[in-house]
């Protein structure tokens, strides 16, 4: 758990640091993120696919869609849709 989580909050604090944008960390989704991760991982898995998983999810299906609320895959997004 602990794994997903570091990776996930660092590869969020570093996306947005390289990009210049407001460092978003302390809202705790990454944390989030790293943890429902952890979860779902059984516990035998290799050290290297919670890395890889945490980075999948901040940076591609979070940060490369928009970041909090904005993502294609956050069901806020969609509400505009639907009412």
């Amino acid at each position: 758990m602990v794994l997903c989580i570091a990776t996930a909050v660092l590869c969020e604090y570093l996306f947005q640091k390289l990009l210049k944008k407001k460092i978003t960390i302390q809202d705790g989704s990454a944390f989030l993120t790293g943890l429902l991760l952890a979860f779902n991982l059984p516990p035998a898995v290799p050290f290297y696919v919670p890395v890889l998983g945490a980075i999948v999810a901040i940076l591609l299906t979070k940060q490369l869609f928009g970041g909090l609320g904005f993502n294609i895959f956050n069901p806020r997004s969609w509400a505009g849709y639907f009412w």
